[in-house]
């Protein structure tokens, strides 16, 4: 099948099952957070930010090279899992014994049980990235899609029947573990080629020279994302950590898989064509011009709406995640635009470019949050919001060269979204003053201010980018 086709294809899955399963898990994480309190996301979250570096290093972008590499022989990826697997079995060696010390240095003693337990994804993650790798590479999205939707939905019913049985945090961290089972098995049935385990490690270096260079832009990655997660956990304690995990988390649903499996097939279709620029440059751009109009859609749509959405689906005791949903929306907005550009890169076999910026967030983005930290809350918003702004464009500068494009064309071409976007945001401002006048309440604004919202959005970009709309048509319409 061509490429251009391939695409569609797995972008059509990948909506389909995405749509389904976000609807379901939305529901499901509302009504957990509901039950929950601050302190359980707050301790989960510190767990989740050490046990990041750990999920991220544990692979050593070896997944990446059985996706770069569009062949590789059998025993060069059973090399590859018996690396994986001796590797995996050290960093939860290291986490179980060290658990007790990191919970001490945020002083919060039972942070040491929900690593040790946490840790354990570490041991079952060794047998999801071999299977996970080849159907990428095969560009098998349908199928990737389709397990990832089971995986969703399995651990939110987890974590929901725990939470009810007031399981606490506990509901949080047995509901993801239990939802990796549910992917391993579901991905290794689906390959239908079983692996044994080599731990004869001669002759993969150029393997683990490439995978070197992925996992050091993941490191750099982690360092910078869940630099405020740390910051946060360890001046303002965790409930506010809780609340701002929560604002990041309701911020980041529309998006959070979405982005994996879009940047997963940027990288799979991109590993395909390095060889041919022009075609490098022109689905690069018309991914960014179909990114961008649902990013901003998204994005600055819950910004506009967040009072009402915290009001109506979260409840009083949640109101402090207001200001951080409307900031960190604002932000996810490009963050979102930024995930295809790494993926096309090393697509490319330029993971190096990757890496130093990397570098640069990892300077400038933690020293922000220091620095916001300051202000409470609400300085760690505002001073993460405007440095991630900043680097958004110096991670342009430097990585659109390489895909043929320049800083003032991309920011044309996603030009016509942002000016869409302002416009929606403005019309929903005009209108809950309107309802405002009238005392209406929260859940009726919501009502009301989405399809607002959505409208003007939609006139907009048919008054300023209507080929969108026609590019957006042949993704969906049926083979």
């Amino acid at each position: 099948m061509d490429i251009g086709k391939q695409v569609v294809s797995s972008l059509k899955w990948v909506a389909v099952a995405k749509f389904i399963g976000q609807i379901c898990t939305w529901a499901i994480t509302i009504f957990v957070i509901r039950l929950l309190e601050p302190e359980d996301y707050g301790l989960l979250a510190l767990a989740v930010a050490v046990m990041g570096l750990a999920t991220l290093v544990n692979e050593m972008g070896l997944g990446s090279v059985i996706v770069q590499k569009t062949k590789l022989a059998r025993h060069i990826i059973e090399k590859i899992l018996g690396l994986l697997i001796v590797v995996n079995l050290v960093f939860y060696i290291a986490i179980y014994f060290s658990a007790p010390y990191i919970a001490s240095f945020f002083e919060e003693p039972s942070l040491a049980k929900v690593l040790q337990i946490v840790g354990i994804e570490l041991l079952l993650g060794a047998f999801v990235v071999i299977p996970d790798s080849i159907l990428t590479r095969d560009m098998k999205f349908k199928y990737i899609a389709v397990i990832g939707f089971i995986r969703a939905i399995s651990a939110s019913l987890a974590t929901l029947i725990l939470a009810l049985l007031d399981y606490g945090v506990w509901a949080l961290v047995l509901g993801n573990i239990f939802g990796v089972i549910v992917q391993g098995i579901a991905l290794n049935l689906t390959v239908r080629q079983w692996y044994m385990p080599s731990f004869n490690f001669t002759g993969i270096r150029k393997e683990i020279s490439f995978g070197g260079l992925v996992t050091t832009d993941r490191i750099l990655w982690y360092l910078y994302s869940e630099s405020d997660t740390f910051i946060i956990g360890k001046f303002l304690g965790k409930e506010l950590l809780g609340i701002y995990t929560v604002a990041r988390q309701l911020a980041a649903l529309p998006s959070a898989k979405i982005a994996q499996v879009l940047s997963d097939i940027a990288f799979s279709a991109f590993s395909r064509i390095q060889e041919d620029g022009e075609r490098v440059t022109r689905y690069f751009l018309k991914s960014v011009r179909v990114m961008s109009f649902v990013s901003f859609a998204i994005f600055i749509g819950i910004a506009s709406v967040a009072s009402e959405i915290v009001h109506v689906f979260l409840g009083e005791k949640w109101l402090q995640t207001i200001l951080p949903l409307q900031l960190l929306s604002t932000a996810l907005s490009l963050r979102m635009l930024e995930s295809v550009i790494p993926s096309a890169l090393m697509g490319l076999g330029r993971p190096d470019i990757n890496v130093k910026n990397q570098m640069i967030a990892c300077v400038i983005m933690p020293l922000g949050v220091f620095v916001g930290v300051n202000w409470g809350l609400k300085g760690v918003c505002i001073a993460w919001v405007l440095v991630y702004s900043i680097y958004f464009l110096i991670m342009l500068y430097r990585s659109l060269p390489v895909l043929g494009v320049s800083v003032s064309r991309y920011l044309t071409t996603i030009s016509g979204a942002a000016i869409s976007s302002i416009a929606m945001y403005l019309a929903i401002f005009l209108m809950r003053g309107v309802l405002d006048s009238y005392s209406a309440t929260m859940l009726t604004k919501l009502i009301i201010l989405v399809p607002t919202g959505a409208i003007v959005y939609l006139s907009m970009t048919l008054m300023i980018q209507r080929h969108i709309l026609f590019e957006i048509r042949e993704l969906v319409r049926p083979a």
